[in-house]
């Protein structure tokens, strides 16, 4: 990670989604069983981690490739007294050192559309190093996106940007000081 760019800011607003953070809680609370190694990918705030232990996991490996939230994650896992159970393991899950084989993989690497955030080569990774296994369980099981082709003015305070867009919706109500961004459908929208 740069050592310019706020880590951090994305991973607690994703904890401030009560919605978002819920439905993994309980999706968690389903899946992981009592004395299941559980190894999370992308742990950001330890959040997850912190579900997976309170499920009754035996050991949780939280895997974050950010230093920063490393050390905050350090200092998470003391102040919840779980030394013994979650276990912070620093860098890409791709490539550094993981269990032999997990019951259950959580990976919040869901970015839009899974372009920017790497799910899919991590969970491959897993599968391809016996990290994961046929019996292994994921959180989440499945992703669902929508896709539409829009057309989106690219230029903001008189340049043109090519980068990419989230439209989230905090982001659209000018009326907070936000830019609205000028777009048109192209499509209809199509569940992938």
């Amino acid at each position: 990670m740069s050592d310019i760019w706020g880590s951090s800011d994305f991973a607690y607003v994703c904890l401030r989604d009560a919605v978002r953070t819920t439905a993994f809680k309980n999706a968690i609370m389903r899946t992981v069983e009592r004395n299941d190694v559980v190894l999370e990918v992308g742990a950001g705030t330890g959040i997850l981690s912190l579900f997976a232990a309170a499920a009754g996991a035996r050991k949780v490996f939280a895997v974050e490739i950010d230093d920063y939230l490393c050390s905050c994650l350090e200092e998470t896992v003391r102040a919840n007294g779980l030394d013994g159970v979650v276990e912070i393991l620093a860098g890409d899950a791709r490539e550094i050192e993981l269990p032999a084989s997990v019951d259950v993989v959580i990976a919040e690497l869901i970015d839009t559309g899974l372009v920017e955030e790497p799910q899919v080569p991590v969970l491959n990774s897993l599968i391809e190093r016996g990290v994961a296994t046929a019996t292994t369980r994921f959180v989440p099981e499945a992703y669902r996106t929508e896709v539409q082709l829009m057309w989106m003015d690219e230029r903001l305070y008189g340049h043109v940007i090519r980068a990419p867009r989230h439209e989230w919706p905090f982001l659209a109500r000018p009326d907070d000081g936000w830019v609205k961004s000028e777009s048109v459908e192209r499509s209809r929208r199509s569940t992938v």
